[in-house]
């Protein structure tokens, strides 16, 4: 943050002072934006990383699971294929292993179709929004005084 020396506050402001009022208001309205500014940005830092904290934790726990149900699957697939392959043949256990998986596609495109995605940033857009909303009502104001 910005340091600068303590000065007294002038009841009056820059009507009293003149021009060095208008300069030290000036100064103090800037370095205020400042530091709001950096605020802004730390706030955006700390969730940006807890986002990509949280979506790393996730991709490596969906990589695990993907390999061992991956292996899993395979074999089930080469068993009940095998056991299927008695009972109808070669061609039929084929065509119900085919309507089985695209069954399940189905049902899974269904599935994630209805998943939906948390916003990003949503802290500090909504500190953006107060922020527009107070500069529209200033300049609002500006206007009609």
């Amino acid at each position: 943050m910005i340091s600068r020396p303590e000065v007294a506050a002038d009841p009056e402001g820059p009507r009293r002072g003149g021009i060095e009022g208008m300069k030290q208001a000036v100064c103090e309205m800037i370095e205020a934006g400042l530091e709001h500014a950096q605020g802004l940005a730390a706030l955006c830092s700390l969730e940006l990383g807890e986002s990509l904290q949280r979506v790393i934790q996730r991709l490596l726990l969906l990589l695990v699971v993907v390999v061992l149900a991956l292996f899993a699957y395979i074999f089930l697939c080469a068993a009940v294929l095998l056991l299927l392959a008695l009972w109808v043949g070669w061609i039929g256990a084929c065509t119900i292993m085919f309507v089985l998986h695209l069954t399940g596609c189905l049902v899974a495109w269904k599935f994630f179709s209805r998943i939906s995605v948390s916003p990003l940033l949503p802290k500090t857009v909504q500190e953006l929004k107060s922020d527009y909303e107070c500069l529209r009502i200033l300049i609002k104001r500006n206007k009609n005084s």
